[in-house]
């Protein structure tokens, strides 16, 4: 375990966060995708809220072996650094046009495609913000990445 993720689990534990595997399913999961990868359905909880969402792991971090669970040498699983380090924990603008600008997207990816990528941003923000206290993500989960 690195020193990264070490300091996730911790700050998972001090804020009471559970993490569970509900499935996981090997295939393409981003757009651009040409490569199959581990897609994990997670639950997330705090004493605050709980969701349930997908997490498109890296191709270097897919099981060759397709297999989940106990006897799995060598495989690692996805875990609170991975999910702290990707989730979106700043707010957003609900202005499409903002958001747009903020990420320096262009025309290539299509309003239709930017205008759901915008409410998806907004909903994971609003999912993960609420497993906190008053909704607001502490200052130690916003320093991971």
């Amino acid at each position: 375990m690195t020193d990264y993720e070490k300091n996730a689990s911790e700050l998972a534990e001090k804020y009471d966060i559970k993490l569970i595997v509900l499935d996981c399913t090997y295939r393409e999961y981003f757009p651009d995708d040409t490569k199959k990868r581990d897609v994990y359905k997670f639950g997330l909880s705090s004493p605050y809220y709980e969701y349930i969402f997908t997490f498109g792991d890296s191709i270097a971090n897919t099981n060759k072996n397709h297999k989940i669970g106990i006897g799995n040498k060598g495989y690692k699983q996805p875990g609170f650094y991975d999910i702290f380090a990707s989730v979106q924990k700043h707010e957003v603008s609900r202005d499409i046009d903002e958001f747009i600008s903020e990420f320096c997207y262009t025309d290539e990816y299509g309003i239709k495609n930017l205008i759901n990528l915008h409410k998806e941003v907004i909903q994971e923000y609003k999912n993960f913000s609420s497993l906190f206290r008053k909704g607001i993500i502490p200052d130690d989960i916003l320093e991971i990445c």
